[in-house]
């Protein structure tokens, strides 16, 4: 879904979405007369699968839309996921229109900003995902980030569910096609645990983890990447997972905070499946299978004490 954001009350707009007669969407704000009924969504957009790489395309917005909406529709009854409503808008034409809650609040990358995202805060957002895991249909978000991250009066709210399968581009049908955050989803699939552990490193270490490196590039530390570290990289490179190669630059959080504990320097490592192996070396891990795993975990990490949170 779309949002407009209002600076003079800090909050998120409410917007209807509107389809005519022809099929088409249109955005209206509410409570805003004044904007013309015939303005179209932003153009978003989508990383296409190409042999040897991937490229960026131009997706069909319309199309986009109905998938987000399809997925909010599904995630009704989940607590945290932003609601929409579907009806007439009462004249009688035809319409069908579909209507965002109103949000107030901020997102948790100005809550990082202020340092009001707090570990709470965390493990709420961890119980939405886990409920989201576990619904019948469209069983992940997809495009978990922190500007999709609302911070409420009534909670944590998820906004902007991403999108990977067919979509009509400008070049044409493609039968696989992420639309999504690339940083949070290297490996370009729907894996919202991956992108969790990112989204904790930012949370504990003021960083993404991944910074710019490549598979051809000498700067990152040879001392530090073990052998199968590297094969799995180049592996994904082939394939034209291009931006997981950024995992060699990687800085051990021991480096990055004086106060690091082992505990929580494993857990780190663990949700971005990744171990230091016998000599040392970052080596691949299987990380948290689930939502719900990396939950426990959290918590349970978090109940004996053993949890750093971000310093400011």
């Amino acid at each position: 879904m779309t949002g407009v954001f209002v600076e003079e009350s800090g909050s998120f707009a409410e917007l209807s979405l509107v389809e005519t007669e022809r099929g088409r969407l249109v955005l209206k704000r509410a409570r805003d007369t004044a904007l013309k009924p015939d303005l179209t969504a932003v153009e978003s957009a989508a990383i296409l699968f190409v042999t040897g790489g991937i490229k960026v395309v131009e997706p069909d917005c319309n199309e986009l839309l109905l998938h987000q909406i399809e997925f909010l529709k599904a995630w009704r009854n989940i607590e945290g996921v932003v609601k929409i409503d579907e009806g007439g808008n009462g004249n009688g034409n035809g319409k069908t229109q579909y209507r965002m809650e109103y949000l107030l609040g901020t997102t948790a990358r100005d809550a990082f900003v202020t340092g009001s995202f707090s570990a709470d805060m965390f493990l709420e957002l961890l119980a939405i995902v886990v409920a989201i895991e576990n619904s019948p249909t469209f069983n992940y978000h997809g495009d978990l980030k922190p500007e999709n991250i609302m911070c409420t009066d009534n909670g944590i709210k998820l906004i902007d569910p991403g999108y990977f399968g067919p979509l009509n581009t400008i070049y044409g049908r493609e039968p696989r096609v992420p639309v999504t955050t690339a940083i949070y989803y290297p490996l370009l699939k729907p894996d919202d645990v991956l992108a969790l552990g990112i989204l904790l490193w930012e949370c504990v270490l003021s960083l993404h983890p991944f910074m710019h490196g490549n598979v051809d590039d000498e700067s990152y530390d040879e001392s530090l990447i073990s052998a199968e570290l590297l094969g799995e990289v180049a592996k994904k490179e082939r394939v034209g997972q291009h931006i997981y190669s950024a995992i060699l630059s990687l800085k051990l959080p021991g480096n990055l905070r004086s106060d690091m504990t082992e505990a929580m320097e494993r857990f780190l490592l663990k949700a971005l499946r990744l171990k230091l192996n016998e000599e040392g070396k970052l080596a691949p891990d299987s990380g948290f299978g689930t939502a719900a795993e990396f939950r426990n975990s959290f918590a349970e990490l978090k109940a004996s004490g053993g949890l750093l949170w971000r310093l400011f």
